[in-house]
């Protein structure tokens, strides 16, 4: 293991932290001491000591509108149809990526994160003026906070083994859903 690299995170509320801190910990591998994190990156997520996702979601809106760049530059010599399917294949996996964890982040991440969408579309469609449900209409989308409720229903149904009828079509946020599973756990 290169103890260079290694570093360690301490996860917890924003409360929790502050009033235990993190200042008394020293972690030591093989004599050498072990440097603390403010957050890292772990299969693609950016982890923060709160897990409150901001750091990942600010991470992916600047990639995103990277690759809006991109796009829109690209659109003159694409139809429709193959616009569509560029945005599709190259920047809905990047908002979609681990998309049911962002459930429940905040209505502002939300709402940054759709209007991502709302602009690849608009791109798509080379039409500045469009609602969201036009746009969703037009290409046959789904809104991203819809792809995540069905992301999450459909894990919830796999891991509780129980059956549709099971589980709840109100899910709110992470933290109902963490309910949820503790609740079927027992």
């Amino acid at each position: 293991m290169n103890l260079k690299m290694t570093k360690f995170e301490v996860f917890g509320t924003q409360q929790r932290l502050c009033h235990e801190g993190i200042k008394g910990v020293n972690v030591a591998l093989g004599g050498e001491s072990v440097m603390h994190c403010g957050a890292f990156k772990y299969l693609g997520v950016i982890l923060d000591s709160n897990i409150s996702l901001n750091q990942h979601i600010d991470y992916v809106k600047k990639k995103v509108s990277k690759m809006l760049g991109f796009f829109s530059r690209a659109r003159p010599s694409l139809t429709i149809e193959s616009a569509n399917r560029l945005f599709k294949l190259m920047i809905l996996p990047i908002l979609d990526y681990c998309g049911a964890v962002f459930h429940g982040c905040g209505k502002g991440n939300e709402k940054g994160l759709e209007c991502l969408q709302r602009q690849g579309g608009r791109i798509a469609l080379n039409t500045p003026h469009l609602s969201t449900e036009q746009i969703v209409t037009s290409l046959g989308w789904e809104l991203l906070q819809e792809e995540e409720k069905t992301t999450l229903l459909n894990w919830l149904k796999i891991a509780s083994r129980e059956g549709p009828q099971a589980i709840s079509p109100n899910i709110l946020n992470l933290k109902d859903i963490m309910f949820m599973i503790m609740t079927l756990r027992t």
